[in-house]
C-alpha cells in the first residue's frame, strides 16, 4: 500500500474497494455517505442498513446531464449502504449523469403501503 497516502485516503480506498468487489466493476459511484470519526476520517459504514422497511429508489434522467433514460430499482427490503452504492450505481449508468457520483445520503419521498419511494441525494 501506498505509504504517502493519507489516513483519510487509505480509508476511502477500503471503501471504494468493498463497493469495486460488490458490483464487479470499477464504480460510477463515489461513496460519501459515511460518518466522520474524530476531526475528518472517514468510517466504513457499508454494512449499516440505510432505511429500514422496503424501498423503491427512483432517479430521473435529464438529458442536460448525460445520454439515458429514468432508473427504477428493484424493490429492496432494508438495504445496507453496501447495496445503496451498488444501486446507485446502477442509477448512474442507467440515467447517464456523469456529473452527480457523490452519493452523499437517501431520502424518503414517499410511501404507498409499506412501501416507501426513495431518491438518491447525490452531489457533484
Amino acid at each position: 500500500m501506498d505509504q504517502t497516502r493519507s489516513e483519510y485516503g487509505r480509508r476511502l480506498d477500503r471503501i471504494h474497494a468493498r463497493i469495486e468487489a460488490r458490483i464487479g466493476e470499477k464504480p460510477l459511484v463515489f461513496y460519501s455517505a459515511y460518518p466522520i470519526e474524530g476531526t475528518d476520517l472517514a468510517v466504513d459504514n457499508l454494512d449499516e442498513i440505510a432505511v429500514e422497511g422496503s424501498v423503491q429508489f427512483f432517479a430521473e434522467h435529464d438529458p442536460f446531464f448525460g445520454e439515458g433514460t429514468a432508473y427504477t430499482s428493484p424493490i429492496v427490503n432494508s438495504p445496507t449502504w453496501l447495496e445503496v452504492a451498488a444501486l446507485a450505481h446502477e442509477m448512474i449508468k442507467t440515467t447517464g449523469d456523469l456529473h452527480h457520483q457523490f452519493l452523499e445520503g437517501v431520502s424518503v419521498v414517499g410511501k404507498t403501503g409499506d412501501l416507501k419511494q426513495m431518491r438518491f441525494v447525490m452531489g457533484s
